[in-house]
């Protein structure tokens, strides 16, 4: 529908690589399948500083809490349910290659920033976090947008815009 050319792809622009992931993509909950992971190991292998960016995060603090808010903790079997199950092999996958930065999600839209091993793991929140007619106020995000700036270095920084959706 979107004219998307394949379900995960990569293109560079500006120094950056990008990498588009598909992480809802089969029965076994939120990870790559092997041939996906196999064309990120190829893709990472670059000089240039890479932004990886996924619909349900990677590793992600804000999912675990999006998840106890929902369900008694003895139910929770975290990390799977809102965050990538191979987390772990992803992890590892980039720190062996050193160019990953900025790994970008949503999914539980919640504002979340980790930083470990040198690249930064960011769930931005959502303009559309109340599209379901329930606001997540009572989880303290309301809608809001971020402007994420790149640097050449590598480095980046971003800053959040919060609006009210009743104006």
């Amino acid at each position: 529908e979107l004219n998307l050319p394949n379900r995960y792809y990569s293109y560079e622009q500006k120094g950056w690589k990008f990498i588009a992931l598909d992480s809802i993509n089969g029965e076994n909950g939120y990870q790559l399948d092997d041939a996906q992971f196999d064309w990120l190991s190829s893709e990472i292998s670059t000089d240039k500083p890479t932004l990886i960016y996924s619909h349900v995060p990677i590793l992600s603090m804000g999912a675990l809490l999006y998840t106890t808010q929902r369900k008694p903790l003895a139910e929770v079997r975290f990390p799977s349910g809102d965050m990538h199950n191979d987390h772990q092999r992803l992890k590892d996958l980039f720190a062996k290659n050193g160019n990953v930065r900025i790994c970008l999600s949503g999914h539980v839209h919640y504002i979340d920033a980790t930083e470990y091993l040198g690249v930064k793991y960011l769930c931005n929140g959502a303009m559309s976090g109340n599209w379901w007619g329930e606001p997540l106020h009572l989880d303290e995000f309301p809608p809001v947008f971020t402007i994420l700036d790149l640097f050449d270095d590598g480095s980046s920084s971003q800053e959040y815009f919060f609006y009210d959706t009743n104006i």
